[in-house]
């Protein structure tokens, strides 16, 4: 009977260590998903901002080279306009 009653009381120690060691697996599980979803929107954060600033950059750059454009456009006319006069 007391031999009997050892085994039950190791067992439910084994049972006890094994729940505890499946619950600590499962919480590093839930940790490190966590931490790649979490490094995973970073990333895509960082790749949004540098794509909306190249795009911003470009537009800026085209924007320029427009205005400098007209300006010339507007230079050449005003010397054709004078050198008719």
């Amino acid at each position: 009977m007391s031999s009997h009653i050892q085994f039950t009381v190791v067992e439910q120690s084994r049972a006890e260590q094994s729940r505890a060691e499946q619950s600590r697996a499962e919480q590093s599980r839930a940790e490190q998903s966590r931490a790649e979803q979490s490094r995973a929107e970073q990333s895509r954060a960082e790749q949004s901002r540098a794509e909306q600033s190249r795009a911003e950059q470009s537009r800026a750059e085209q924007s320029r080279a427009e205005q400098s454009r007209a300006e010339q456009s507007r230079a050449e006319q005003s010397r054709a306009e004078q050198s008719r006069r």
